[in-house]
């Protein structure tokens, strides 16, 4: 670069020890007179999914948001999904920050980057009743919560939960309806309602 354009970058920035000048989202090294090498340090999540199989349907996405999203489905959290602003300093194997409720002690480690959407998969899967919050690298955030058979996602399992199912019975299993399908066999049915009655009572903390 010409030592013009490095002038002009640097006014933008707030100048450190010698050579190095840094902002939220930008470290600007100065490598010899007039060259610069530029990465992006840091990322915003900005939706997440829970990703299950569900038999013959496949495997389908429940929209989690970033904030504390209810997984109601049997089988626990495995595999999130994560859209980031941007993900060019994310790196498949990147083990990721977790801080989670006591219910659960795992890892969460980066498995897929395809395009700017990152996918974590936890080790072992999040369990019921447990919250936790994955930060990756770029420090995105994002925090789940397991709270099986809880189908409105109100954060209580009851009558109310079991009753939903039951409007659904029949209905073709799609990303759209997913979480009534609770034990994931691809239909929603009589199974599905008596099996979150059992939950009845569930509960899991609120993300910190």
């Amino acid at each position: 670069m010409s030592n013009g354009f490095a002038n002009v970058l640097i006014s933008l920035v707030t100048e450190g020890p010698p050579d190095v000048y840094t902002t939220e989202a930008v470290t600007t090294v100065n490598t010899f007179p007039g060259s610069f090498t530029v990465g992006a340090t840091t990322c915003l999540a900005q939706d997440a999914r829970s990703l299950k199989d569900h038999a013959a349907a496949g495997k389908l996405s429940l929209g989690m948001g970033v904030s504390g999203g209810i997984e109601p489905r049997t089988g626990q959290v495995t595999e999130l999904e994560i859209d980031l602003d941007d993900a060019s300093s994310v790196s498949v194997t990147d083990t990721a920050t977790v801080n989670c409720s006591a219910a659960w002690a795992g890892t969460a480690t980066v498995t897929a980057v395809v395009g700017n959407t990152v996918t974590v998969e936890f080790s072992p899967a999040l369990t019921n009743e447990a919250y936790c919050t994955v930060t990756l690298d770029c420090s995105a955030e994002v925090c789940v919560r397991m709270i099986e058979g809880d189908m409105n996602r109100d954060s209580d399992c009851n009558t109310t939960d079991a009753s939903s199912v039951k409007l659904r019975f029949g209905q073709t299993v799609t990303d759209l309806n997913c979480e009534w399908d609770f034990n994931r066999d691809g239909d929603i049915n009589t199974t599905d309602g008596s099996a979150v009655k059992l939950r009845f009572g569930n509960t899991a903390p609120v993300c910190p």
